[in-house]
């Protein structure tokens, strides 16, 4: 298995089969407790974010919210751009991409191209290709697919990576909210 989650033939490789909801819920980690040193990463999901069923206004509204985090928010370690493998990049995604790019402290991305199990190998490699070339250099590209979980492991790789290089705190970082079901009863 290569670098990025595929075989010699351009194969993604599963990693094993899904898990069920319950064996997934087992596998959850606890949730971060008070007192406790926080975690080396956040995932922060931006809504509207590609497909989503909304009023155009509630769209913009999204946009220019997530563009005002990416812009103001300073320890940002790395940027997951999840790019449909059976669309390729859209005019979103390039947007995306360059406003990560335009930062002060510009931003490394990684995009990670979904539903690779939906196209037949040599398609999904001509695709990572295409959009390889589309993003000329500027992002690291992972085949994947969340069913399987092919290419996953690679993306998280390249995800760890770029954590391990981010300070855990930087200067004037703020707290992280916790909910109250993290909090243990006395």
């Amino acid at each position: 298995v290569g670098p990025r989650g595929l075989d010699a033939d351009d194969r993604l490789v599963p990693r094993r089969p899904p898990a069920s909801p319950r064996r997934r819920a087992r596998r959850r980690p606890p949730p971060p407790q008070v007192g406790r040193r926080p975690p080396r990463c956040y995932l922060v999901d931006l809504p509207g974010y590609g497909f989503s069923v909304a009023a155009p206004r509630e769209q913009r509204r999204w946009d220019a919210a997530g563009r005002a985090y990416v812009r103001a928010r300073a320890p940002l370690a790395a940027a997951v751009v999840v790019v449909d493998a059976t669309r390729g990049l859209c005019g979103l995604d390039g947007d995306w991409l360059a406003a990560l790019a335009a930062r002060d402290a510009p931003v490394p991305a990684i995009v990670a191209l979904s539903k690779g199990d939906l196209l037949p190998p040599p398609v999904l490699a001509a695709a990572a290709r295409a959009v390889e070339d589309d993003v000329a250099g500027a992002a690291a590209v992972f085949p994947c697919c969340g069913t399987t979980g092919a290419g996953v492991d690679a993306l998280w790789g390249a995800l760890a990576a770029h954590a391990e290089g981010a300070s855990e705190r930087p200067h004037g970082a703020r707290g992280v909210p916790i909910h109250r079901s993290a909090l243990k009863s006395s």
